[in-house]
């Protein structure tokens, strides 16, 4: 198994308060917390463009596809689409094939 990194960018629907956000984000993340596999989530904003960017390791290409199969049935997940501009989301699934850290 080789570990996967998954990249998602997004932006809010137009009315949508970042404050919204972080509380429907706060139920999401207890969605992900609980999916076999996650290593390490990181999620950014761009101070720019509004745009955020969802970083997330994964143990396997295989735990994104049970991520998947478990994210359109689940209602936090439903809650935070609904409030995503679905026109703005690209996702990427990529293999990781280095990596270093300074801790």
């Amino acid at each position: 198994m080789k570990p996967y990194l998954e990249v998602i960018t997004f932006k809010l629907k137009a009315g949508v308060s970042e404050q919204d956000f972080y509380a429907v984000h706060e139920a999401f993340r207890a969605f992900l917390d609980a999916q076999t596999g996650l290593l390490y989530r990181t999620l950014a904003k761009h101070p720019e463009n509004e745009t955020f960017i969802d970083i997330i390791y994964w143990q396997s290409k295989a735990d994104i596809a049970k991520v998947e199969e478990n994210f359109y049935a689940d209602a936090r997940c439903k809650a935070l689409m609904d409030i995503v501009d679905s026109q703005s989301v690209v996702m990427s699934q990529n293999e990781i094939i280095a990596q270093s850290c300074n801790s």
